[in-house]
């Protein structure tokens, strides 16, 4: 049986995270970040950029799919490492934390929830399928939503 140790989870969850960036890279024209590359000391700035990105990443594929069909069913998988990429990106840049699933729970939930530093929690899975099935992507507007500060009108690096 595989650990189910918080920090195996979250290993996991980079490796994902990882993986997607290469398959955006190789898949799209964008210069996805990875990241490691979106760290706190960069600033919001660099976040906001590298999410916008993805979201312009996201768009492409999501043209590239509508040319076969809807789109809506083929970009379904995308959505876990688009909220794991996501997470990781929060993580590195805002000290996030993904919250760890109770084991004991009868009825897991299978979402990727993190936790921002001010104790926000959101499920990026959700926002990840919500932006996919939007038909245009748009995490950049849920992040900047996130690290807003409640008490501050402009951080002046957003």
């Amino acid at each position: 049986m595989p650990d189910a140790s918080p920090a195996n989870r979250d290993e996991q969850i980079a490796a994902l995270a990882g993986q997607f960036v290469a398959y955006l890279r190789q898949g799209t024209d964008v210069d996805i970040e990875t990241p490691e590359a979106v760290s706190d000391a960069r600033g919001f700035t660099v976040l906001l950029a590298a999410i916008e990105r993805l979201d312009l990443a996201l768009g492409q594929l999501l043209d590239f799919a509508s040319v076969y069909d809807d789109g809506s069913p083929s970009l379904e998988p995308l959505a876990l490492p688009t909220a794991a990429l996501t997470g990781e990106y929060l993580r590195h840049a805002t000290g996030a934390e993904w919250l760890t699933p109770d084991p004991d729970d009868p009825m897991p939930d299978d979402s990727l929830t993190i936790v921002s530093a001010d104790g926000i929690a959101i499920d990026l899975l959700g926002v990840a399928r919500a932006t996919l099935l939007s038909g245009a992507p748009n995490v950049r507007a849920i992040v900047t939503r996130l690290i807003e500060s409640p008490d501050q009108e402009d951080r002046g690096d957003t």
